[in-house]
C-alpha cells in the first residue's frame, strides 16, 4: 500500500509538470523532483482527548498545485500543513507521512486560494500587489475543556482553536498588522492619508479583512 501511495505522488508530480511547463529543458522527472524533497516520518495517533485538528485544511484530498523555489510546478492531490509543527504533509499510509521541505516551494494553490512560503512557513495570499502584497499567517492553540469540581471529568473536551495573524509584504519588509486603523495605515507610508480618505469615502472599516483587502488593492493603484 506504501509503495502504491508513493507512485500516485509520484504520478501526480509527473503529470503537472508535463501540463503547466512548457519549456522542457526546465521540467524535472518525478524522482528527481521527489528526491531530497522530505522525509519519512511515523504517523502519530491523533489525540483524541483534544476535538477538532491542528491542521489547516478541512480535508487532505484536494487538487493542490506546488511551484518550487526554481518555478517547476508540480500537482498532488493529497496533502496538508500541521500548523502545530509547520511541517506541510502527504498521508501515504495509516502509519506513515511524507513530510515535505517547505524551504524548497514558494508557492500551494489549493483551488482559488495561494499560500506562499515565507521564513519557511505558510501564509495565504490575500492580495499580491507589484508595491505591497498582504497575507494572512495561521496558527493553531489548544483551550482547556472545563472539568466538573464534582466528579473531576471534562464537561466539555479541550479543543483546537485556529487563529490568523496578518501580515504585509513590502519590498523586502514582511510585517505584522493588526487590523486596526493605526496599524493599516502604517503600511501605506505616504500615501495614508490618501487610503484613509478612500476608506472614508468607501465606508470601509480598518477591521473587517475584506475592507482592508480593498484598501490594499486601491494602494496598488496609485
Amino acid at each position: 500500500m506504501r509503495i502504491f501511495n508513493l507512485l500516485l505522488v509520484l504520478i501526480s508530480f509527473s503529470s503537472f509538470a508535463q501540463d503547466t511547463v512548457d519549456n522542457t529543458n526546465s521540467m524535472q522527472s518525478a524522482s528527481s523532483a521527489y528526491a531530497g524533497a522530505g522525509m519519512w516520518t511515523v504517523s502519530k495517533p491523533l489525540d483524541n482527548s483534544i476535538q477538532g485538528t491542528p491542521y489547516l485544511f478541512p480535508v487532505w484530498e484536494g487538487n493542490f498545485q506546488i511551484t518550487s523555489k526554481e518555478g517547476n510546478k508540480y500537482k498532488l492531490y493529497n496533502l496538508n500543513y500541521n500548523l502545530s509543527s509547520k511541517k506541510l504533509e502527504t498521508v501515504m499510509s495509516k502509519d506513515s507521512v511524507f513530510q515535505y521541505d517547505i524551504s524548497k516551494i514558494d508557492y500551494i494553490k489549493n483551488f482559488n486560494r495561494n499560500y506562499k512560503v515565507i521564513n519557511n512557513e505558510l501564509y495565504q495570499e490575500l492580495i499580491y500587489g507589484a508595491k505591497i502584497s498582504l497575507l494572512k499567517g495561521f496558527y493553531v492553540t489548544v483551550i482547556d475543556g472545563v472539568i466538573s469540581p464534582l466528579t473531576q471529568q471534562y464537561t466539555t473536551p479541550n479543543r483546537y482553536a485556529q487563529k490568523n495573524k496578518y501580515y504585509y509584504l513590502k519590498g523586502e519588509q514582511f510585517l505584522e498588522i493588526k487590523l486596526k486603523k493605526k496599524d493599516v495605515l502604517s503600511a501605506f507610508g505616504d500615501k495614508a492619508e490618501q487610503i484613509k480618505i478612500y476608506a472614508k469615502e468607501n465606508k470601509l472599516s480598518f477591521g473587517e479583512e475584506t475592507d482592508v483587502m480593498t484598501m490594499f488593492r486601491h494602494y496598488n493603484t496609485l
